[in-house]
């Protein structure tokens, strides 16, 4: 009955499932908790896609990141500005 605090993409559902066998889709939902800073391009990716609950925190906009929240792929320009400034 452990918890866990993750600053992460999807991809850490695999290796959940590998390192510990936990189906995370069992998990409660305050058992794992995903923060992410609300302008990093990767949370459109994990966005409702990660075990538990998801958090963001409210920051100015860094530069890139207007222009990118409007279409985020890290191959503009802005979206890799954005995410050298957002992703921890």
């Amino acid at each position: 009955n452990g918890l866990a605090l993750v600053f992460s993409a999807p991809a850490v559902l695999p290796v959940l499932r590998r390192r510990s066998h936990v189906d995370p889709s069992s998990l409660k939902p305050w058992q794992t908790v995903a923060l992410y800073n609300e302008w990093d391009p990767l949370r459109f990716d994990a966005n409702g896609s990660l075990p538990g609950s998801e958090c963001l925190w409210d920051t100015p906009a860094p530069a890139g990141c207007e222009q990118c929240s409007e279409s985020p792929s890290l191959s503009s320009a802005a979206c890799r500005q954005c995410f050298l400034q957002t992703h921890i």
